[in-house]
C-alpha cells in the first residue's frame, strides 16, 4: 500500500514538474516578444497611393495622413480602437464626361473613421514579422470642381455660361483591409485596399484606393 502512494506520490510530482517547464518555456516565449509589440501605442501613418472615382473614369494620386491608437491584447492579436484616415487629391486638370468633356481643376478630400482587428505572425528575424489588419467605419467625401464654362448645344447664340465651382459632401460606411511588415517595433510598411461608399447620383458609389503606406508607433 505505501509503495502505491510512493509511486502515485512520484507521477504525481513528475506531471507537475512537466507543467511548470512548460510554463516556463511559454513565458520564455512571451517575454521574448515584449520588445518588439507595444502593448499600447499610438500611430502616425503617412501613404501616397491611387484612387478610382468610377463616375470620373480617372484614378487620381492621392495623399494619406493617418491617426491610430492601437493595443494588443497579446503578441499576435491587436485592436485599432480609433483609426483615422485622411485622403486628399490635389487640384488636377481632368475631364468631365458628364460635361461633354471639359476639363475642370478637381480637388478632393476623404476622412474617415475606422474600428478594426490586427494580426501579427512569430518574429522570423529580430523583431521583423508580418501582419494583417482588417477595419469598418463612417467616411466623408467632399469634393470640389471648378468650371471654366458649359457649352449648351440647345442654344444657338451664346453657348458658353459661365459655372464656377461646384462643391459637394457625402458620407458613407468605409471598408480597409491592409498587409504588410513590421520591421521594427516602432516602423512597419504596408499595403491597403480602401473601399468608401458613397451616394452621389441615384445609385450608390464606391471609391477604391491603393496606398503604400509607412507607420510609426510611438508609444
Amino acid at each position: 500500500m505505501k509503495k502505491i502512494t510512493i509511486s502515485k506520490t512520484i507521477i504525481l510530482v513528475f506531471v507537475c514538474l512537466v507543467c511548470c517547464h512548460l510554463c516556463w518555456g511559454q513565458d520564455t516565449t512571451t517575454a521574448k516578444w515584449k520588445p518588439c509589440t507595444p502593448k499600447n501605442a499610438f500611430g502616425l501613418d503617412l501613404g501616397i497611393g491611387l484612387m478610382d472615382k468610377s463616375y470620373l473614369n480617372e484614378n487620381l494620386v492621392t495623399y494619406d495622413i493617418g491617426m491610430r491608437y492601437l493595443h494588443h491584447f497579446t503578441p499576435y492579436i491587436g485592436m485599432d480602437f480609433i483609426k483615422f484616415n485622411s485622403k486628399f487629391s490635389l487640384k488636377n486638370q481632368i475631364p468631365d464626361y458628364a460635361w461633354n468633356n471639359i476639363m475642370i481643376d478637381y480637388f478632393s478630400c476623404n476622412v474617415q473613421w475606422m474600428l478594426g482587428v490586427r494580426g501579427n505572425t512569430p518574429a522570423f528575424f529580430k523583431c521583423m514579422s508580418g501582419y494583417a489588419a482588417s477595419r469598418v467605419g463612417f467616411g466623408f467625401v467632399f469634393e470640389s470642381k471648378k468650371y471654366p464654362y458649359f457649352y449648351d448645344y440647345n442654344d444657338e447664340f451664346s453657348k458658353y455660361y459661365p459655372v464656377g465651382e461646384v462643391t459637394s459632401l457625402s458620407v458613407g460606411y468605409c471598408l480597409e483591409t491592409e498587409i504588410g511588415l513590421n520591421i521594427t517595433k516602432e516602423l512597419f510598411i504596408g499595403y491597403s485596399l480602401n473601399g468608401q461608399f458613397e451616394r452621389k447620383y441615384a445609385s450608390p458609389d464606391v471609391i477604391i484606393s491603393h496606398t503604400f503606406r509607412i507607420g510609426v508607433n510611438i508609444k
